[in-house]
């Protein structure tokens, strides 16, 4: 599957209880006051793009910002890194009556006027537990083998609505 993309991208981490101004940038943030938008640590995307779809893999670092306290960071519980979930963003219907997204702000799905998404939250571990024991590799391939079945579950049902 050599005509995918493969697109690493990471989010970077926030800390809006300890920070100002929001790194968000709202003005409806207000942090140190419960009424602001927390603290997430770093988020690496691992994305496997074609013409009409895209898997992502999103792994949770626990790469925090060092005004976290000691005592919230995450990488120190001994957990991360942890996969958070894998999306899947495709042009066309994975199922029927799949609801259909229109364009957002910041989304991924490049050149496509609105996309269907699926996300599955308990399939990011197999995924991270290669990255750890593998490399890269191995997650590319099975990124890659995702991305063909997703793309056979949209030919099932473009063939059974024509």
């Amino acid at each position: 599957m050599s005509t995918l993309e493969r697109i690493v991208t990471v989010r970077p981490a926030y800390d809006c209880i300890g920070v100002r101004p929001c790194v968000h940038g709202s003005e409806n943030c207000k942090p140190g006051t419960g009424g602001s938008h927390g603290r997430h640590n770093a988020e690496m995307h691992m994305t496997v793009r074609g013409p009409d779809a895209e898997v992502t893999l999103v792994i949770s670092t626990g790469w925090d910002l060092p005004t976290v306290p000691a005592h919230h960071r995450l990488a120190r519980n001994g957990e991360y890194p942890r996969g958070a979930f894998v999306e899947f963003h495709t042009a066309r219907p994975c199922y029927e009556d799949q609801d259909r997204r229109e364009p957002q702000p910041g989304d991924t799905c490049y050149g496509w006027p609105g996309c269907y998404v699926n996300s599955g939250y308990t399939m990011a571990d197999e995924p991270t537990r290669l990255l750890v024991e593998r490399g890269s590799d191995a997650v590319w391939a099975w990124l890659e083998n995702q991305y063909a079945e997703a793309q056979m579950d949209v030919a099932k049902v473009n063939a059974s609505l024509t």
